[in-house]
């Protein structure tokens, strides 16, 4: 679910690992967020996606560098 609004909403990579924020005690994956036609902002904002825990965080991360892998092959091949 969150790597489908990942690829939807997000400028890929991640800003950087997932980071605790103490004051929530979540863990936060950070993504610009992709210009799209419907774009309502001059510049882009970005989106912090709150997990629970760390491995849950980490796994999604993992998921996102993964993505960027096989687009980037892809791209290769074609």
């Amino acid at each position: 679910m969150h790597l489908d609004y990942i690829k939807e909403n997000c400028q890929l990579p991640a800003l950087e690992k997932p980071l605790y924020d103490e004051d929530s005690d979540t863990w936060d994956l950070y993504f610009e967020e992709k210009e799209c036609e419907w774009f309502p902002y001059p510049d882009a904002q970005l989106i912090c996606l709150p997990f629970e825990d760390k491995t849950e965080a980490d796994k999604v991360y993992g998921q996102t560098i993964e993505l960027i892998a096989n687009e980037s092959s892809l791209n290769t091949k074609g």
